[in-house]
């Protein structure tokens, strides 16, 4: 079993997808945050490490790829912990991949004990941009390397963020024949600022005030805070992002009857989710 850490938007779950399938191995792909319990957790778990060929696999043996393992409930890394170390018959011959961010979250102690550890490092700057200058000109893509050297800049040396932004401004400047410039950069990174933020900053902003100040100290105009609450959940509208939402939401001070607004929300999310 092996434990990739490393910040997000490096390519981690890409190499590790890239690593098994030159190994010979049938990549089988499951986000261990996912998992909200145990059962849920071992029922996926074994139908992945269990399961020797698909139609679409052949017999090809099983690597299973657990992403986000920090975003799994603790019961669930130590049940996993606990399987890999049967012996005998019922022992997991398989390889596991377990991916995280920052592989010293607690939960995260027992695994890393038994784990082969390996740690992805930040591209450097200059490898990123001669990478993404090669991009362009597969995509024929117009656009020089003082905008990209600002890419990289603005994007933190985030090899996702960096592409997908580059993939978003390039579409405009197709179509109007010109090059990518800098201005068309600054400006899709801060529409896509809300993506590459972690889900403790997005949870923030949803439920801490502090956070619709601009640099000077001013609270922003209703419609403007507004705004950042909908892109918020439009990106991380996910289970996760509701479920920290939820178990935070009446440590705010509001009054009554927005709490009741707001269990309501959550009652109506849940009856979707189950539709």
């Amino acid at each position: 079993i092996v434990l990739l850490s490393g910040p997000a938007g490096l390519g981690k779950t890409t190499l590790a997808n890239v690593v098994a399938r030159q190994a010979g191995y049938a990549v089988v792909e499951l986000n261990a945050s996912d998992s909200r319990n145990v059962p849920d957790f071992e029922k996926a778990l074994e139908g992945a490490v269990r399961t020797s060929r698909t139609i679409t696999q052949g017999t090809r043996p099983n690597c299973l790829i657990l992403d986000e393992i920090d975003g799994a409930p603790a019961e669930a890394v130590r049940y996993l912990v606990k399987a890999v170390q049967v012996t005998g018959k019922k022992a997991i011959r398989r390889p596991i991949i377990c991916i995280c961010n920052n592989m010293y979250t607690p939960a995260l102690r027992e695994l890393r004990a038994i784990a082969l550890n390996i740690q992805v490092t930040p591209t450097s700057k200059e490898r990123l941009i001669e990478r993404l200058s090669t991009i362009a000109e597969l995509e024929q893509v117009s656009v020089d390397r003082f905008a990209l050297q600002r890419l990289v800049e603005l994007c933190q040396c985030d090899v996702r963020f960096s592409i997908n932004t580059l993939q978003f401004v390039s579409i405009l400047a197709k179509k109007e024949r010109r090059y990518v410039s800098i201005d068309d950069i600054q400006k899709a990174v801060e529409c896509e600022k809300v993506g590459s933020s972690s889900i403790f900053e997005n949870w923030s902003t949803m439920l801490d005030f502090t956070h619709h100040f601009d640099k000077k100290g001013v609270l922003k105009a209703l419609p403007d805070r507004l705004r950042l609450v909908e892109r918020v959940a439009i990106e991380r509208g996910d289970e996760r992002f509701v479920s920290g939402l939820h178990a935070n939401y009446l440590s705010v001070n509001l009054p009554m009857k927005t709490i009741r607004m707001g269990a309501e929300a959550f009652i109506y999310y849940d009856r979707i989710m189950l539709a």
